[in-house]
């Protein structure tokens, strides 16, 4: 068994990483949907819910 240590820095560092990325793809998805919408000819309530999967997706 090898043990490794950890650097508590480290972890900081990429858990607000990704904290970031998920906000800033949240945001993208929301600044798309007028242009979703005309492109596949669906109402608001449709991009919500696609939108809304694809996130709960990439949180898994």
């Amino acid at each position: 068994m090898s043990k490794t240590k950890s650097n508590p820095m480290l972890v900081v560092a990429t858990v607000g990483l990704m904290s970031f990325l998920g906000v800033t793809t949240e945001t993208s998805m929301n600044v798309t949907f007028p242009t979703l919408m005309r492109t596949f000819h669906v109402s608001m309530s449709t991009i919500q819910w696609v939108t809304a999967g694809y996130l709960l997706a990439a949180a898994w």
